[in-house]
């Protein structure tokens, strides 16, 4: 699904991709690495909002971030605005937790090791 480019170098160093299905802009997947930590920013083209392909996307963006990065720990964190319910539903049905709520903020984490992730 995904074809390597050269990454973008977004806010505060985050390194961007831009994701493409058919040809066509699927989404933008951001990789923070933070003292050895992935942290992912992800974005949803709206066209394909709807379409039942969040879960794949969330699931192969991550993928890509392990294998680019040869990330070798256990947990990949996301922040979600609390009032962004669609998306809190799709992080929680690939298998995210939250952790953590500061102001309107949702840290959360998925642990690598006990969902079917494979690397």
């Amino acid at each position: 699904m995904y074809k390597k480019k050269e990454a973008i170098r977004g806010l505060n160093g985050c390194l961007s991709y831009v994701a493409l299905l058919n040809q066509q802009l699927y989404g933008l997947f951001e990789y923070y690495l933070k003292n050895g930590v992935m942290e992912i920013g992800l974005a949803l083209n709206p066209k394909m909002v709807g379409k039942g392909l969040g879960r794949d996307f969330v699931k192969q963006g991550i993928l890509f971030g392990l294998k680019e990065f040869n990330y070798q720990k256990d947990y990949v964190y996301l922040t979600v605005n609390e009032n962004n319910k669609p998306a809190i539903r799709l992080y929680e049905k690939v298998g995210f937790e939250l952790i953590e709520k500061k102001n309107n903020e949702l840290m959360m984490q998925i642990d690598l090791k006990h969902n079917k992730m494979k690397r």
